[in-house]
């Protein structure tokens, strides 16, 4: 609107915050660990930057929109495949992802831990994940950092 309402040669200082907002996706930092509110459905990323959804039965719909808000690729079939064996602990691929799993539980960047009952330990925490609504967690420097969705509820991000 800056640019089309006013005629002077100040009306191009609206370029400015456009220009802004388009450098504004390159300080987006990927979130290394989400989860839902059950603790069931949980995606780490990989090790170039892609969210991953753990082979749960989990919804379709919370997949697609993990990957497209975090503009995550699609893993290819046997891409599909060594996450599966990853996930039954019968293999370990750290040049794809840093997760390694058993019978029981998995283990991601050392740093979050979940059983595959829905119980996930985060800096030696239990989380409660109900209570926490779901959240995204990002691992800097050997510890994991949380930001939870009942902390950001009627909350603007621009505050």
């Amino acid at each position: 609107l800056w640019l089309c309402i006013w005629q002077r040669k100040w009306r191009l200082w609206g370029a400015l915050p456009i220009v802004l907002g388009f450098l504004s996706v390159f300080t987006v930092t990927k979130p290394d660990v989400i989860y839902d509110f059950k603790g069931t459905h949980i995606a780490v990323k990989d090790n170039f930057d892609n969210l991953i959804t753990m082979p749960t039965r989990s919804s379709d719909f919370l997949n697609k929109m993990w990957q497209e808000k975090t503009a995550s690729k699609s893993i290819n079939s046997n891409q599909v495949k060594t996450l599966k064996k990853i996930y039954k602990g019968k293999i370990t691929d750290k040049d794809w992802i840093d997760l390694s799993c058993n019978e029981e539980e998995c283990v991601y960047k050392e740093q979050v831990f979940w059983d595959k009952f829905g119980n996930i330990t985060i800096n030696d925490k239990i989380r409660d994940t109900y209570e926490d609504m779901g959240a995204v967690v990002y691992i800097e420097d050997k510890q994991a950092k949380i930001k939870t969705i009942r902390s950001v509820i009627g909350k603007r991000f621009w505050n």
